[in-house]
């Protein structure tokens, strides 16, 4: 092949690559696009072989210390009832690194078999289901907690014109969750959930009763604002199968 047609063939094949990566990103833009699912789920086996093989030559380490919560870690009825107090921790370091727990653990002379993470709604990637530092958790022998927070107002209008503006979200949110407003973004978490498989707690919409910090408390809602918003997310996820979720009231 001539000079002139190769250098032809590697311009048309990488004009291919760049309008096809273009076009995979442009639709991601719309929700959880081709692109950014493709990305989770790779993110997601890599995590998992590098927690497989680093538990292979770290040896049981960790996990070995929690032998006793595995009965329970494999039963779902088990863990609403547990035989004895569950203890965990959060650490300002989560979800990006764990190490934080680690050295709380090492200075406790203790192994939690809880650990809990925060995740707020909203469009940004990191606001999307954190499968990654769940099964990260979960392959070191805990349990994840996660903290669901409706920030309302960090849905771009642009993706979601059917949502009022940002200003006008928080007056009476819960009842955009009820009438379902907000199930684009719900249903995509209860299908992660689910696609988790293992057990996991999702604390939703916690401390409600505060009317300061939180836009979804009594200023914005009434009680029967949170509890039918609240049945409403839990039959979402019921409906996508994501039986493994244990709810939690705070």
């Amino acid at each position: 092949m001539k000079r002139s047609h190769r250098l032809t063939v590697v311009v048309v094949s990488l004009t291919g690559v760049v309008l096809f990566f273009l076009l995979l990103t442009g639709l991601s833009r719309k929700g959880e696009g081709p692109l950014a699912r493709v990305l989770e789920d790779i993110g997601v086996f890599v995590s998992n072989v590098e927690n497989t093989v680093t538990g292979y030559f770290r040896g049981p380490g960790r996990s070995s210390r929690l032998l006793w919560l595995e009965p329970l870690r494999q039963s779902v009825d088990s863990l609403r009832h547990p035989p004895q107090i569950l203890l965990g921790a959060y650490d300002s370091g989560l979800p990006s690194s764990l190490d934080g727990v680690a050295k709380l653990e090492s200075s406790l002379n203790t192994t939690f078999p809880l650990v809990h993470i925060y995740s707020a709604w909203g469009d940004r990637p990191e606001q999307q289901f954190p499968a990654r530092v769940l099964n990260a958790i979960w392959n070191l022998g805990s349990i994840p907690v996660l903290t669901w927070e409706p920030w309302l107002t960090d849905f771009e209008n642009v993706n979601h014109p059917h949502l009022p503006l940002r200003t006008e979200r928080d007056r009476g949110g819960f009842g955009a969750i009820t009438r379902g407003d907000y199930d684009f973004y719900i249903d995509a978490w209860a299908s992660e959930a689910a696609a988790f498989k293992h057990p996991m707690f999702l604390r939703f919409a916690h401390e409600m009763n505060d009317p300061y910090r939180y836009p979804w408390g009594p200023h914005n809602n009434s009680v029967v604002d949170f509890l039918e918003a609240w049945r409403h997310v839990y039959q979402r996820f019921q409906q996508a199968g994501a039986r493994n979720v244990l709810w939690v009231w705070s």
